[in-house]
């Protein structure tokens, strides 16, 4: 019951090899596209997540700079109450001084006065002056 091939069995048993040769090598091409792109995703993948880390690590040093400004501010402003704090200071030792300045030509006046006061009664008791 030995079979021989005909020269059409042997054709199509010829073109069925080179097909599925040809379909294997397509798939194995297909595979490659597959890792490929899967490699690709993955690469791209990576990438995000360097995007996200950088930007998350420039906003974290935006924050720093913030806080950094922010103290910087909280600084000028304690300054600044110190310097208005020191003026307020110098403007009362000020209004003291003119106030212990004018308390002294008050009493130069008083002692003028009596001064000029004490030589009328001299002189009106010594009439020959």
């Amino acid at each position: 019951a030995e079979r021989r091939r005909t020269g059409v069995e042997h054709r199509r048993t010829e073109a069925k090899r080179r097909r599925t040769e040809v379909e294997r090598i397509e798939r194995r091409r297909n595979g490659a596209e597959h890792y490929r792109a899967g490699a690709e995703r993955i690469e791209r993948r990576h990438t995000g997540a360097e995007h996200y880390r950088t930007g998350a690590e420039r906003i974290e040093h935006r924050r720093t700079e913030v806080e950094h400004y922010r103290a910087g501010d909280e600084r000028c402003r304690t300054g600044a109450e110190h310097y208005r704090a020191g003026a307020e200071r110098i403007e009362r030792r000020c209004t003291e001084v003119e106030h212990y300045r004018a308390g002294d030509e008050r009493r130069r006046i008083e002692v003028e006065h009596y001064r000029s006061a004490a030589e009328r009664v001299e002189r009106l008791s010594h009439p020959h002056y």
